[in-house]
């Protein structure tokens, strides 16, 4: 029993380890060779962030600012699969429910082939979140 317990601890041990290699970020050569897929102008950028606010604000009023430059980027969905596109940091500020503005928020999104792929907020020190 005590061996069956073991082998059942190293055997689980193994593939929590294998499973950690699947994480690794994608090497220099593989994000240079990597297909991106179309870069968004600034304009284009801007209509879908627009259009991403009105559907998931759900007609509430934001103001829209200070849209980024694009810049490639990479997304890890799972352990294995990675993602290439375009982040576009923004700033938004929302109204409340008081009908005042909350304060601005700082945003980016990741876009792919015209399509917002993830939506995230910025926190303190530049770490990216779901929204």
């Amino acid at each position: 029993m005590a061996r069956t317990l073991l082998a059942a601890a190293a055997l689980a041990a193994t593939l929590g380890l294998s499973g950690c290699a699947g994480m690794r970020d994608p090497s220099l050569a593989q994000q240079e060779a990597a297909d991106y897929g179309h870069k968004p102008t600034q304009r284009e950028a801007a209509a879908l962030i627009r259009g991403h606010l009105a559907s998931t604000l759900h007609g509430t009023a934001y103001q829209l600012k200070g849209l980024s430059s694009i810049t490639p980027a990479w997304s890890r969905h799972d352990l294995t699969v990675i993602t290439y596109g375009y982040l576009a940091y923004y700033n938004v500020n929302i109204k409340n429910s008081s009908g005042a503005y909350a304060g601005i928020q700082h945003r980016a999104v990741f876009i792919r082939d015209g399509h917002i792929m993830k939506d995230l907020t910025v926190r303190d020190g530049g770490r990216l979140e779901e929204a």
